[in-house]
């Protein structure tokens, strides 16, 4: 995608190519608390390679940890 190569890791390429279309304005990630409904959804089982899972319709859940941090 973006002719980057996969590499399961941020580099300065892939991090240029996530923020070049997002005014400076606008942070690129931010926090989000799981809320109840969010655990209680379905989870799908998703391949293990960054390559296998681009090639998905979409990006799920794949569980949750709580107090991770």
């Amino acid at each position: 995608m973006k002719g980057l190569p996969t590499t399961g890791r941020m580099d300065q390429k892939t991090w240029d190519a996530l923020v070049k279309n997002i005014p400076a304005t606008k942070p690129v990630l931010v926090t989000y608390t799981l809320t109840d409904d969010d655990i209680n959804t379905n989870f799908a089982t998703t391949p293990a390679s960054a390559e296998a899972k681009s090639k998905m319709k979409g990006l799920y859940y794949q569980g949750y940890q709580r107090d991770a941090w």
